[in-house]
């Protein structure tokens, strides 16, 4: 091949950066350092510290920190933010307050950081004028609102050796003997405490353990005390959920700065079943933490808007689709809508292969945001003995929907319903769902399906069913008993053994049992897709198919969808281009030409005709279908430098070298192309 044929192939493709390049982090502007370590170091989670420090600009920054804050406040309808308002009034008035006559500033002391994490004590009782006792605060805390805090706890605090600030004291480390003056301190514990509770008895009362009433061997320093301590500090950051943090970080650049602060976290329940025709589809369900309505005469509403992806195991993207939700309630049907949640719920066939599912939600009405991710693994229709996906749900009654219609968890003519979390109630029956595939058919008659409820991976229930009693051809259904078991986690453990009771294949899924009552099951809205969804799922896959690199599987899923509806413009557009690939010009420009008799053709229709004419050396109908193109959908340096390359090979270099220029004068960076207008300009 020619120099000049080379770049001619090149031209139009866009410069990418190198596979691992990554941009180095700038250096943390003064501002935000003080922010990071000072005013929110008590409060930040490490996987948001993480985030933060990747940022590379300013306004990222300060999305973040709108972003974090929110997090935290307790009425976010409001345009008050009543957590940072006391995060700031407790910093500033440490500063004040216990920075005084210190080398350190107030934030930095002992006594500081506990004001700033733990808020104002009910009570303090200072020992600052009792005789050979270091001067000694106790401040005593309630309620604090952390619940892996005990409901009322001491803090104490004492000056070591009797000068300087005053610093955390513990029951094990320090104990009586750091609290006495040197004159009259003993090594041991035992006699220090004797000689303290001569000194100060109130004091002494106190010095054992930091929780009121613990029980302990009489005298000896509290461990409890000790675990009680290490928590405080780790108490504000498990209160939040720190997902939105790498959401953020995620799709900074895919949603709208409004959106970026108001991030809610969301619950996902993913299910892999495969069709009677062998399609594999992936049903999804989504449940918003928090319903945000916009209310106005008598109607309460909300848009959510869905955008899908998945991605392969290098990243590429192989499919994407928009979906949307618009809601609306009367007053009458808000609170119960509040106090139960919504689902939001639908299904998309997928190819075999390994993929990481990532799906952003947006309610337009708020401009709130949300996400999940998930790793999604379909296995070719040939593989060995396997469990599918196993769905754990609290219903799965005859489905009510018709024959023609995609359902998103419809499996084997039931609807199934499940929980976004895998909860349940004693109470409850669990229905337990899956598919088996490539058993031998020898299993059938003499097989044997077992579930095992396991707790910390022992078995606590279990039962065995004969695939005739569990269910028919590769779907199966199984009903459980939750009653027996106590709150908790567990692990839900389906296994297939043959006759001799060998075990063929095996899948689990954790769930969680909650306290007695009965939980609130939320509204379903599903996405249902009406009779013509054969072939959108063809095209679907099609899409799929040409994006994996594979276009014979592309070519005879596309065809299938063009067979039925070849008046669509996407699916002639995605079988023309499947053609293409696959060396078959002649017959993508036929497929096309028929909507191009249209005047308003659709530019992609365009664009792959003109793509099939340059392949067939058609090179002066291509040109006519790209300026086409360009009429209907604007400037486009791809198309341009597509009719510059026909031009060329027409023999109508000054043409070539018009159109090519027009391209280089849009995007000067396409060094190939400038290399070869250089060379044929004679520079």
């Amino acid at each position: 091949m020619s120099r000049i044929g080379a770049v001619l192939l090149a031209i139009g493709m866009a410069a990418l950066p190198a596979a691992g390049q990554v941009a180095k982090s700038a250096v943390l502007p003064e501002k935000y350092r003080i922010w990071l370590d000072e005013e929110a170091v008590f409060l930040i989670t490490p996987t948001e510290r993480d985030v933060f420090l990747k940022l590379d600009s300013d306004r990222s920054r300060e999305i973040f920190i709108e972003a974090f804050w929110k997090q935290r406040d307790p009425v976010p309808e409001t345009p008050r933010n009543e957590f940072r308002e006391e995060h700031y009034r407790r910093l500033q008035y440490a500063n004040r307050m216990y920075g005084r006559g210190s080398r350190l500033p107030g934030w930095k002391t002992d006594r500081g950081k506990i004001y700033i994490v733990l808020g104002p004590p009910r009570n303090i009782e200072s020992f600052d004028d009792i005789n050979n006792v270091h001067p000694t605060e106790i401040w005593f805390y309630q309620d604090t609102g952390f619940p892996t805090l005990p409901v009322a706890f001491n803090i104490i605090f004492f000056k070591r050796n009797g000068f300087g600030d005053y610093v955390l004291y513990s029951p094990a480390a320090d104990g009586p003997r750091s609290l006495i003056a040197t004159a009259m301190g003993d090594a041991r514990d035992e006699q220090a405490y004797r000689d303290l509770l001569e000194l100060a008895p109130n004091l002494a009362s106190q010095v054992l353990s930091l929780i009121p009433g613990e029980r302990r061997p009489s005298r000896t320093p509290s461990l409890s005390s000790e675990t009680l301590l290490a928590d405080i500090f780790d108490s504000p950051r498990r209160k939040i959920k720190d997902a939105y943090a790498e959401a953020l970080l995620r799709y900074k650049d895919a949603v709208e700065v409004e959106y970026t602060a108001n991030y809610i976290d969301v619950g996902a329940l993913l299910y892999v079943s495969r069709s009677g025709d062998g399609t594999s589809l992936i049903h999804y369900a989504v449940s918003p933490a928090r319903l945000t309505l916009a209310s106005s005469g008598g109607r309460n509403e909300a848009f959510f808007s869905f955008n899908g992806r998945l991605t392969d195991v290098d990243g590429r993207t192989v499919y994407q689709f928009e979906k949307s939700f618009p809601l609306s309630f009367n007053d009458a049907d808000v609170g119960e809508i509040r106090a139960t949640s919504i689902v939001f719920q639908d299904v998309f066939p997928c190819v075999p292969g390994r993929f990481r599912f990532d799906l952003l939600l947006k309610n337009t009405v708020s401009k709130e945001f949300g996400s999940f991710e998930a790793a999604i693994e379909i296995p070719d229709p040939g593989a060995g003995p396997a469990v599918g996906s196993l769905f754990l749900g609290y219903s799965a009654e005859t489905a009510a929907f018709g024959p023609a219609e995609a359902v998103p968890f419809r499996i084997g003519g039931r609807q199934l319903l499940g929980d976004v979390r895998n909860r349940f109630v004693a109470a409850d029956t669990m229905r337990i769902v899956f598919q088996a595939f490539g058993l031998p058919e020898a299993w059938t008659a003499g097989g044997r399906i077992r579930a095992d409820v396991l707790k910390d991976s022992i078995p606590v229930l279990s039962q065995t069913r004969t695939p005739a009693e569990a269910g028919a051809g590769e779907t199966f259904f199984l009903e459980q008993s939750l009653r027996e078991l106590k709150p908790g986690y567990y692990d839900l453990e389906v296994t297939l053994l043959d006759g001799a009771g060998r075990e063929l294949a095996r899948r689990g899924a954790p769930f969680e049992v909650g306290l007695p009552g009965r939980l609130a099951r939320p509204r379903v809205l599903s996405g249902v897709t009406g009779a013509d969804y054969a072939e959108e799922w063809d095209y679907a896959l099609g899409l799929q198919y040409l994006n994996l690199g594979k276009s014979s599987e592309a070519g005879r899923a596309m065809a299938r969808a063009y067979e039925k509806h070849p008046e669509n413009e996407r699916f002639t557009s995605g079988y023309s281009q499947a053609l293409y690939l696959l060396g078959e010009s002649r017959k993508a420009k036929d497929v096309l030409l028929p909507l191009a008799e249209d005047e308003n053709a659709a530019p992609e229709v365009l664009a792959g005709l003109g793509r099939a004419c340059q392949s067939l050396g058609e090179f002066r109908e291509a040109i006519a279908h790209y300026r086409r193109y360009l009429a209907r959908a604007g400037t486009n340096i791809e198309i341009l430098n597509y009719i510059g390359t026909c031009h060329y090979q027409l023999g109508e270099k000054d043409a070539a070298l018009d159109v090519w220029n027009q391209s280089l004068k849009i995007n000067p960076r396409q060094e190939r192309l400038k290399a070869l207008v250089d060379s044929l300009a004679g520079k």
